[in-house]
């Protein structure tokens, strides 16, 4: 019978996955890269989140740390995907001037300003979240998490892929960070309720 119920979940979530690629998340990758290796790993990636999420509204806490191991292969191929493997135009701009993206808001188009900026912000977030489920302190988390996002732009800027931006460094960082604390009160939240579960009377189930 569980079987059954995570083969319909599975079914779901990546039925979920697929409408919200299409409809929304697609338009936004085409506008970063033209490799189709996004397409393909963030419909995977994304129907494994909706799967866990629906798992958490369930009452299911219990992940088998394999298949998150797994999710994160699929993250780190996805992320070289869209910041290393961008099609054929070639940058090697530079710029060393905190949250200089702000100048730059009246005069782009905020229907590619605004995603720009959220992407740069949830860019490292699942990161941030492995890192928590693997019981990183925040403040080393926090160096590897920034320590990630500069090599990125390093090599962004090496390969002639895009620019190296210190506000990516501090929207990829601020992003992550958040996520560190998000993932950190979903932890707690969970533990409580378990330990409330696990204390109550049988006559009380």
């Amino acid at each position: 019978m569980n079987l059954l119920k995570n083969i319909i979940l599975i079914f779901i979530s990546l039925l979920a996955s697929q409408f919200l690629m299409y409809y929304i998340i697609d338009e936004i990758i085409v506008t970063f890269v033209n490799s189709p290796v996004p397409y393909l790993v963030g419909r995977i990636l994304l129907a494994f989140i909706i799967f866990v999420s629906i798992k958490f509204l369930l009452k299911e806490f219990k992940v088998d740390s394999v298949y998150v191991d797994l999710a994160m292969i699929l993250y780190f191929i996805l992320l070289a995907s869209i910041t290393l493997f961008k099609g054929n135009e070639t940058s090697r701009d530079f710029n060393f001037i905190p949250f200089n993206f702000i100048s730059y808001a009246a005069e782009v188009n905020l229907s590619i300003f605004i995603p720009a900026i959220l992407v740069n912000l949830l860019l490292l977030v699942p990161l941030a979240v492995y890192l928590r489920l693997k019981k990183i302190r925040f403040t080393f988390a926090c160096k590897m998490i920034l320590s990630a996002s500069l090599l990125i732009d390093v090599l962004q800027f090496l390969t002639a892929r895009g620019t190296f931006d210190v506000d990516d460094l501090l929207l990829n960082t601020i992003g992550a960070c958040l996520g560190y604390f998000a993932a950190n009160a979903l932890h707690n939240q969970i533990t409580k309720t378990n330990l409330t579960n696990s204390t109550r009377l049988p006559s009380e189930m």
